[in-house]
């Protein structure tokens, strides 16, 4: 048999290094309805993707571990609740004068929640990205010249 040929470095890295698990598979969501497989692996593919549109390191292999819960718990929320929306249904009942019309169809206007986003990218910061910050609006300690004196000395008139 002939050896494997490495053609690139993250070949190699891939190769040596132990694959992380999915971050959800279609038996966490068993437990909590019951969803055709196939089904639930689009669900599951789309939720991922989305997440890591708002925050790629969740994809990377050396994600912490102790974090992977915390998305699996938001991508199986996010799963769950377009699986409970459904197509939802309009209903009109009339007897003589009466009528009703009962809604039940739940809009599904995002995969996840606003707080839920801005958790996934808190996930992704490096510390970084800025913070509080200071704008001194006080004129330098001294004298104050007036233009001429400015002139005169060589110094810019603006602080």
């Amino acid at each position: 048999m002939l050896p494997a040929v490495v053609t690139h470095e993250r070949e190699a890295a891939t190769m040596t290094e132990p694959q992380p698990a999915p971050l959800l598979t279609p038996d966490d969501l068993k437990n909590f309805a019951t969803i055709a497989p196939a089904k639930a692996q689009e669900m599951i593919d789309d939720a991922i993707g989305e997440a890591a549109f708002h925050a790629p390191c969740i994809l990377k292999p050396d994600f912490p571990a102790h974090l992977r819960g915390f998305v699996k718990s938001k991508l199986r929320g996010a799963v769950l609740r377009w699986n409970e929306a459904g197509t939802g249904a309009v209903t009109t009942q009339q007897t003589m004068s009466y009528g009703q019309t009962v809604d039940t169809r739940q809009p599904r206007k995002g995969m996840f929640f606003q707080a839920e986003i801005d958790q996934l990218k808190q996930l992704c910061r490096t510390g970084d990205e800025g913070g509080a910050f200071v704008i001194d609006l006080f004129p330098p300690a001294g004298p104050r010249l007036s233009a001429r004196e400015l002139f005169e000395r060589g110094l810019d008139a603006t602080w």
